[in-house]
């Protein structure tokens, strides 16, 4: 198993939803083939702050990793926050397989490193959702 050095992460205001765009434009190749639909419903007045590098790799493997493991479906991707913690959502109906699980438990480490952490639910009804939660303060869990 590869070990993974992080460096010291440093926080910067990321623009969340103009953040997700971008991510998804790369994946639009990917999404065409697989007959999927990626629907940013992120607020587009949120800002974040945060290690853009480390928000990037978690946030851009879910979505590559949700994309590439479903097909013709809609992948929407929200983000609920309050005062204390912010919960970045990415929802599908279609088809789910027990790969996601699999392929995203590696970021988990990483998602810690940034005060996070990531979980995945598989609905009674078809689809699944990986959520990237982390506290906005210092004693705040999520």
């Amino acid at each position: 198993m590869k070990s993974l050095s992080i460096v010291p992460l440093t926080a910067t205001p990321v623009p969340l939803h103009a953040f997700i765009d971008q991510l998804m434009t790369g994946l639009l190749p990917l999404a065409v083939n697989k007959n999927t639909l990626i629907v940013n419903d992120v607020d587009k007045a949120f800002t974040l702050q945060a290690d853009e590098d480390a928000l990037a790799l978690i946030l851009g493997s879910l979505m590559s990793t949700m994309v590439s493991n479903t097909e013709n479906t809609c992948i929407r991707i929200n983000a609920l926050f309050n005062q204390h913690c912010i919960q970045i959502n990415l929802n599908h109906k279609g088809y789910c397989n027990s790969t996601i699980a699999q392929r995203l438990n590696r970021l988990v480490k990483i998602a810690q490193q940034m005060g996070g952490s990531i979980s995945i639910q598989q609905n009674d009804t078809p689809g699944a959702t990986a959520s990237l939660s982390f506290a906005l303060a210092p004693m705040a869990s999520c």
